[in-house]
């Protein structure tokens, strides 16, 4: 069961979200809702199958960041002041207008949003709570975090293969507009993946063509996903981390080893920020994380065990070349 709306912020901006799993939210012996914040450009489409199937086990919040996908700015709003404090506000504001939120959450931040949910970690308005119990965790403007995970994540502005000369190269190459968004879509696809995962089979080579669509259907705005680009150049949080206590709140670093947008190397500064981390690294795993070892449900299994407390500590699954296929 999905519920659809739009949340209006204090500004004025809409911020469209689903809700997947909403009947079990209070279900006897239900987990605590996961809240998923989308990296660069992205929108709720972007996470299927993975959202509905997590909605599956538990209630499972998507939406899309202002300015982009369904949700819009205010007419006063110059996009190029979008900050990490505006998306956090943002994203806070429509926690809160659940009655779930103060009750405790799990919240998810992917590639950007994994920065802007470390961010929010260490904001100076919130506050963690140490002692056991419900009240253990985060609590900021009427929200409460449990737990949290970082996915293909980064601290500041990452390394990664994304090269903006290339990008130029082939923006130059093509006159027709509909030919060179094309092009550079699937330059961009590509780099969610690896040219050894494509070429492994007709399946992977179908996601990638597939997400290629759904990019060019969905297609943001570029002044937007600039702007995204910018905020993200303006922070760097890794001497913030060491602020996260390990008596408040479990984290989770999840991160592909084959990561051609934001380079594994890249965990290097966040497992030093937060020393009591918990992590998952998967061999023959990019970017787009959630469409590889097989599909959603090896990521609902592997984050289910670990959001509901059946595992913990450090991971690094090898992957056989037949699982690095969607078969």
């Amino acid at each position: 069961m999905v519920l659809k709306g739009t949340h209006r912020t204090s500004d004025g901006a809409s911020i469209a979200y689903e809700l997947h799993g909403e009947h079990l939210v209070g279900a006897k012996g239900a987990p605590p809702p996961l809240v998923l914040i989308m990296g660069l450009s992205g929108v709720m489409p972007m996470w299927l199958p993975f959202a509905a199937d997590m909605g599956k086990t538990r209630p499972v919040l998507i939406f899309d960041h202002r300015g982009i996908g369904l949700s819009t700015i205010p007419d006063e709003f110059d996009i190029f002041d979008l900050t990490y404090d505006t998306m956090v506000d943002d994203l806070l504001s429509l926690i809160a207008s659940f009655d779930w939120a103060k009750s405790g959450i799990h919240i998810l931040g992917y590639s950007m949003g994994g920065h802007i949910l470390m961010h929010l970690l260490t904001r100076q308005d919130g506050t963690f709570h140490t002692q056991s119990g419900p009240s253990k965790g985060y609590s900021i403007k009427g929200v409460h975090i449990t737990k949290a995970v970082l996915a293909a994540t980064m601290t500041k502005m990452p390394k990664g293969d994304l090269k903006p000369a290339d990008m130029q190269a082939i923006m130059a190459k093509y006159d027709d507009r509909a030919t060179r968004d094309r092009a550079v879509t699937e330059y961009m696809i590509d780099l969610q993946y690896y040219p050894e995962w494509i070429a492994a089979s007709s399946a992977n080579k179908k996601i990638r063509d597939d997400r290629i669509d759904l990019s060019l259907t969905f297609k943001p705005a570029q002044t937007t996903v600039m702007a995204q680009m910018q905020a993200i150049g303006t922070v760097d949080v890794r001497k913030s981390l060491p602020k996260i206590p390990a008596q408040a709140l479990p984290v989770l670093i999840l991160h592909g080893k084959q990561d051609r947008m934001v380079k594994f190397e890249e965990t290097q500064h966040t497992q030093r920020g937060i020393t009591h981390a918990d992590t998952l690294f998967v061999d023959g795993v990019a970017h787009f994380w959630y469409d590889m070892q097989g599909g959603s449900a090896f990521w609902v299994e592997q984050l289910g065990q670990w959001l509901d407390g059946r595992s913990s500590g450090s991971s690094h699954i090898q992957t056989s070349a037949q699982n690095r296929s969607r078969l």
